[in-house]
């Protein structure tokens, strides 16, 4: 027999291969972060001896989920309102809190980043997420130790800008300044055994001048990294820029050569035919936000067009300002609602293509469907364990659907990265999740209010020994 770090046995795999091979009583070989078998658990057990066993006999095992598009410090923020469209919600409630980020780090201090990263990485991880992209505005690379603490695969954007009509002055960083930050986080991200990548983030066209867009898509072809951006996110913000420019933000695009296949793209809800097929042919990666979209009234993104041409389509959860949470189950329920009730389709996405753009499409968008996204030999060992006993899950119909339409968060009994057992029952392996949480709320409480920000005495649960006022 052959040795194993790791053995998911006997459950119910979703692999979210080509073929979408559902095996019932399958098991998966780890060894060294990898999946090196994946098959009946009759032949597993007979091939493999593991240093660890993980019964999955009443469970449901699916590659971890790719969240496509996320900004960790608006963690803070869940809840803070819910009657705004997105850029009065920029205005009044982000770019605040974005001023005491900027704060941080032009007084060399890394502390609202890194307090953020500990939270919204407890509430990615909750939430079956084991690779994520997260787009922040001038973090300091000692946010390397912060991210290497979750365990988890990180691609961090950097958010650049430069058009002080579009973006306040105080959250503009120097060029010079800003792609000299870009190459000390590579750097950083580059040590051995890191799980993060690094990539250039224009915050929008709007706020961005040809010239620091040309340089980005220069300086990523250099480094070899990827490239992110909100691509017509807002009708307003659409509409401006045509009226500016004479052009689409994505023809415009093109024209400065900026789609190649390192790029996704967040949002991309005001797109026209013309734009979609421009996405497509640069075999450019997208990223849904259904929730968000929603929230704040932006509109329903062509998702169902946009698949159909090709396009590879990832779920994002944008933010928990916006969404306000982190469950991928809803995401990916919210996507297909939204996308029936736009094209009055009942069939614009179903419950099997959702779980893939969870899972392998998101990973595509992101450039990373060699290394994760579905349960195959070779690639890394990224999955969660889903409970079936539960009552929302039961009596069984159909395994996809029932989990795309009546799974949560709460029903993910394990989470695994490179073969690591990160959540067993809602127990953290790597820190006490509680005594982190208490502290994050507690020192960021702290920063807000030293920052002029209110901030509500129930911020923090701990403090409710008498309830909510």
């Amino acid at each position: 027999m052959q040795n194993a770090d790791l053995i998911i046995a006997n459950g119910i795999i979703l692999t979210m291969d080509a073929d979408d091979t559902i095996m019932y009583g399958g098991s998966i070989a780890v060894s060294n972060g990898k999946i090196v078998d994946i098959g009946p658990h009759e032949i597993i057990n007979k091939k493999f001896r593991g240093t660890e066993v993980i019964d999955a006999s009443l469970s449901a095992v699916l590659p971890g989920f790719v969240n496509t598009h996320f900004h960790s410090t608006q963690n803070f923020m869940k809840g803070t309102r819910d009657d705004l469209s997105l850029l009065d919600w920029i205005n009044k409630v982000s770019f605040p809190r974005i001023k005491v980020t900027l704060n941080d780090y032009r007084n060399g201090m890394s502390d609202i980043h890194t307090l953020a990263v500990m939270h919204a990485g407890i509430d990615l991880i909750s939430s079956g997420i084991t690779t994520t992209a997260n787009m922040e505005w001038g973090m300091l690379p000692d946010i390397a130790d912060a991210y290497d603490l979750l365990g988890i695969h990180i691609t961090n954007v950097l958010t650049m800008t430069d058009n002080a009509s579009w973006t306040p002055k105080e959250a503009i960083i120097e060029e010079e300044e800003l792609f000299t930050l870009a190459d000390n986080l590579i750097t950083a991200f580059s040590k051995e055994g890191s799980k993060v990548d690094f990539a250039y983030g224009i915050a929008c066209p709007n706020s961005a001048s040809e010239k620091l867009i040309l340089r980005s898509r220069e300086e990523a072809s250099r480094r070899g990294s990827m490239l992110h951006i909100h691509l017509a996110e807002s009708k307003f913000e659409y509409d401006q820029f045509v009226k500016n420019t004479g052009s689409t933000p994505t023809r415009y695009l093109e024209h400065l050569g900026f789609w190649t296949s390192d790029v996704w793209a967040a949002h991309c809800i005001w797109l026209d035919s013309e734009d979609i097929d421009i996405l497509a042919r640069h075999h450019v990666g997208v990223s849904h936000n259904p929730k968000c979209n929603m929230k704040i009234a932006s509109g329903a993104a062509p998702v169902a067009e946009m698949r159909k041409r090709g396009i590879s389509v990832g779920i994002g959860i944008d933010s928990c300002a916006v969404s306000d949470n982190t469950d991928f189950f809803e995401a990916m329920r919210t996507a297909i609602f939204l996308q029936r009730l736009a094209t009055g389709d009942p069939k614009a996405v179903l419950g099997k293509e959702a779980l893939r753009m969870a899972t392998i499409e998101g990973a595509a968008a992101l450039g990373k469907d060699h290394k994760t996204g579905s349960l195959e030999q070779g690639k890394q060992a990224d999955m969660i364990m889903v409970r079936l006993t539960d009552v929302n899950l039961r009596p069984y119909n159909d395994i996809v659907n029932n989990l795309v339409f009546a799974a949560g968060s709460s029903n993910i009994s394990c989470v695994i990265a490179d073969g690591e057992v990160l959540m067993r029952d809602g127990v953290f392996t790597r820190f006490d999740k509680d005594a982190v949480l208490d502290e994050v709320e507690s020192k960021a409480a702290a920063l807000y209010r030293a920052a002029g920000i209110e901030i509500p005495r129930h911020f923090m649960i701990k403090e409710l020994k008498g309830g909510i006022p």
